[in-house]
């Protein structure tokens, strides 16, 4: 199966703006290559996701089946990318450790080597 970024983005605005005018505007592209591109997700999955009539595009029934999987990956593929840009700029946080004293006296200092730091 060879479904893309682009065709779950294409999808999704279609689905939201419920127009492939509004969404081609929305993703700057032709209406012509936002019409190829739903065409080529639904020919890849077997499946109309629009009904399509002259004035308006509704999603089908497979087509609302498939929004919150698709809005879900491309969620999780942003998520992704911005924790890995975190990590490649060297982010870096700090872990807080809460326990009782006995805790922290006998087993804190055998498990890590930490610096002694009160709060």
């Amino acid at each position: 199966m060879n479904i893309s970024l682009r065709h779950l983005r294409a999808f999704s605005a279609v689905a939201e703006a419920e127009s492939f005018t509004a969404a081609a505007r929305q993703l700057f592209l032709t209406q012509s290559t936002l019409t190829k591109t739903i065409r080529e997700l639904e020919q890849e999955i077997g499946l109309a996701l629009f009904e399509r009539t002259t004035r308006k595009v509704a999603l089908t029934t497979q087509g609302n089946a498939f929004l919150p999987v698709a809005r879900r990956l491309l969620n999780d593929f942003e998520l992704l990318l911005s924790d890995l840009r975190e990590k490649s700029a060297g982010s870096s946080g700090s872990v807080y450790l809460a326990s009782g004293m006995a805790f922290a006296s006998s087993v804190l200092p055998v498990i890590c080597p930490l610096q002694p730091y009160q709060r």
